[in-house]
């Protein structure tokens, strides 16, 4: 699974096959930043980290189903 985001702030969740992407789920970032966003999104410790302009959004990311 591969998470990736476009100049827009759209974040997509994708799963890359041979054929095709498959994209699993999507969010949009929102409004406030200003310009196009050029970070890269990086996963650390459970979260989703994204930076846009003077803005970093943290995403918990865990599967809280999941056994400790």
């Amino acid at each position: 699974m591969i998470y990736a985001m476009d100049e827009r702030g759209n974040v997509l969740l994708v799963r890359p096959t041979p054929a095709e992407r498959v994209v699993v789920s999507q969010f949009s970032l929102p409004k406030g930043g200003r310009g196009p966003t050029w970070a890269h999104p990086v996963v650390c410790g459970g979260r989703l980290y994204i930076r846009h302009g003077d803005f970093l959004y943290a995403y918990n990311i865990t599967n809280p189903r999941a056994a400790p």
